[in-house]
């Protein structure tokens, strides 16, 4: 850390804790819970005293103010893992953001610059934390707090000296708070000041990793739009078609039915709030912890319950193809919608301890770093991954194989029969409506399509926890970047595309789509004669 002469601020716009002037060397406050500031007492006092603790380091600069224009990487002193700084000019559309840091430039009264840490965003100011700007002890957990006004959708931060902008980490939901343990390693590693090799990294950085970078950049902002609309109206539609009344008497339409309002849930908390993320730099839901934790809960609830819903219209398909009376008999109406009821309210139990994990953390909404509770969630997640895909796998096995042990028959326009042949040459007739037959092959179809935009989402979760505890270069953390970028966009493809998949496979689908519209069509044409 560059040492640069204390200012002061002759102007009242700004707000101190305390007016008590400290002696050179006082411990003044405490930022966060357990970052010390110490006083310079006045601007003549230069110390060249090395009793830092250096929980991140950057490239060396000749002051302060030459970390906006030098600065584009920091490395965390207990693994050397690299993070990468982002820019927000003074002015910008990007609202301020807690943890970053404020630059300043040169001025009279800084003739180095100036630097401050933003610990806390209000409603019209911020607070901030530093050293060497006055020597006032703090009344709280910051030094002063600073206006700030909103013109023309851009941010200004209203200080008495001119301020380059605030530079936040890219953190990846890597950065965590410091506590003993990691104090403890930090002290052990700080014999001598820590190399910095991050400049280095990003000279060895590939150009696959920057061009991987950009494409998912890319991807993410407009392809995800396309699924969003699309998904969207397909869904409406499937709910639409699935609560006709000759498709309600059915038990598998109603898994089809709150399959479908899960996938609208999972697009609308899930897939806009990433395309806003996206265009605006700004996760909306670190507004408010409640809305942090409720939004990672929703989807992660409803991202469960499609996939095992999914399972039961398997499960179900298979039970109405059996042989054994008892067995069809259960694939009842209201049968169909008790279980519907108990898996929600029994995954919503499993899951309850989501929300309790997930905290702000900079500028991103994130699930807790301790180790147990990582462990827990990333176990949790690969169980809902891929367990699944084998239920999905076995009884579309066991349904296809109930399908080609019996011969269907066409009876008539609205029924089909199967002839199962025992052992001694007699036939059994089972009579199925036509809508359990293409229901069946809608489920065949979306099983297949399932698999084969979730599977690369599955290894990514397989993936992500065997190398949980590796330390990763740029490279990877690019590359890792972009694989979770291209499995989530496939998983949001899957629940956008299930009403045109049902539409392309389903003659009985089509022919319910159509007596809709056109129902739709006479209520409007009648309701504006």
């Amino acid at each position: 850390m560059v040492l640069y002469p204390h200012s002061k601020c002759d102007g009242n716009e700004q707000t101190y804790g305390n007016l008590t002037l400290a002696p050179y060397g006082a411990l003044v406050g405490i930022a966060s819970t357990n970052v010390s500031a110490y006083s310079n007492e006045n601007d003549t006092i230069i110390s060249n005293e090395s009793n830092y603790l250096y929980g991140c380091v950057f490239d060396r600069v000749d002051a302060a103010n030459d970390m906006w224009s030098q600065l584009s990487f920091v490395q965390r002193v207990v693994d050397g893992k690299c993070f990468s700084l982002k820019k927000y000019q003074n002015g910008s559309k990007s609202p301020r953001k807690n943890e970053s840091l404020l630059i300043y430039s040169l001025g009279k009264d800084m003739p180095f610059g100036h630097v401050s840490v933003i610990v806390d965003v209000l409603n019209d100011s911020i607070r901030v934390a530093e050293q060497n700007f006055h020597a006032y002890y703090w009344s709280s957990n910051y030094s002063r707090q600073i206006p700030y006004i909103m013109k023309n959708g851009s941010y200004y931060i209203m200080d008495n000296y001119n301020i380059y902008g605030w530079m936040s980490v890219e953190d990846s939901n890597q950065t965590y708070p410091l506590n003993q343990s990691t104090i403890d390693k930090i002290l052990r590693k700080n014999i001598s000041f820590p190399d910095f090799i991050c400049s280095k990294k990003l000279e060895n950085m590939s150009q696959l990793a920057n061009k991987l970078l950009e494409l998912s950049i890319l991807i993410s902002k407009f392809y995800l739009i396309l699924i969003y609309l699309i998904g969207l109206l397909g869904n409406i539609c499937n709910i639409i078609v699935f609560c006709r009344d000759s498709m309600r008497l059915n038990s598998c339409s109603w898994y089809f039915l709150t399959i479908s309002i899960f996938h609208i849930i999972i697009l609308t908390v899930g897939c806009l709030f990433r395309i806003i993320n996206y265009f605006l730099g700004y996760d909306i839901s670190i507004i408010e912890i409640g809305f942090c934790k409720f939004r990672a809960y929703i989807v992660v609830i409803s991202y469960i319950l499609s996939r095992y819903l999914l399972c039961l219209i398997s499960i179900d398909r298979w039970m109405i193809t059996s042989k054994n009376v008892f067995i069809r008999r259960q694939c009842t109406r209201k049968k169909a919608q008790l279980v519907i009821i108990i898996s929600i309210i029994f995954w919503f139990l499993i899951e309850i301890f989501i929300p309790i994990g997930f905290n702000i953390q900079g500028n991103n909404c994130v699930p807790s770093t301790d180790p147990f509770y990582l462990f827990m969630y990333r176990i949790i997640d690969l169980l809902c991954t891929l367990f699944p895909f084998f239920i999905l796998i076995i009884f579309s096995f066991l349904t296809l194989h109930n399908i080609l042990k019996r011969r269907i028959i066409p009876i008539d326009g609205h029924t089909l029969v199967t002839i199962s042949v025992s052992g001694n040459n007699n036939r059994h007739y089972r009579t199925y409506t036509n809508k359990d037959y293409h229901l069946i092959r809608l489920c065949f179809s979306q099983v297949i399509v399932f698999i084969i935009l979730n599977i690369p989402g599955a290894l990514f979760s397989l993936y992500m926890f065997i190398t949980r505890t590796n330390i990763k270069t740029i490279d990877h953390l690019t590359i890792d970047s972009f694989l979770n970028i291209i499995a989530t966009n496939l998983a949001y493809t899957h629940c956008a595309l299930t009403f045109y998949l049902y539409t392309l496979t389903s003659k009985e689908f089509r022919k319910q789509c159509s007596l809709t519209f056109r129902y739709i069509q006479r209520r409007f044409i009648i309701r504006f004669q």
